[in-house]
């Protein structure tokens, strides 16, 4: 249902702003998630091999790593994704989404427009 919803509002926030910041949002959002999944799951099947890594390498963890921080950073695209439509569908204020190097969103009034 979340995804069917995201998928919506992106279509809608794009619709009215023009541009693709709301597919680019959920699209990230949903392969973090269908990559925290992935990493749980094979965490799960692996789990064994994984302990008894060669040359005694850690044991990679992704059940902590992928899932919990995979997950973190979809809901904080689809949080972004939200944001952005209140703002600029619901609100009509002008706003812009600006990605740092990690791939982080942040969503800020566009005081250019809004002047």
């Amino acid at each position: 249902y979340i995804f069917t919803a995201g998928a919506v509002v992106a279509g809608e926030v794009d619709g009215r702003r023009g541009g693709t910041d709301g597919a680019r949002l959920f699209r990230v959002s949903f392969l973090a998630f269908v990559a925290a999944l992935c990493a749980w799951l094979l965490d799960v099947a692996a789990c064994h091999g994984l302990q008894r890594l060669p040359l005694s390498l850690p044991y990679p963890q992704l059940h902590a790593l992928g899932w919990h921080l995979g997950t973190c950073f979809g809901l904080l695209h689809l949080f972004a994704l939200m944001l952005l439509r209140e703002r600029s569908v619901r609100d009509g204020t002008p706003t812009l989404v600006r990605w740092n190097a990690l791939g982080v969103p942040s969503v800020l009034p566009d005081r250019a427009k809004a002047l």
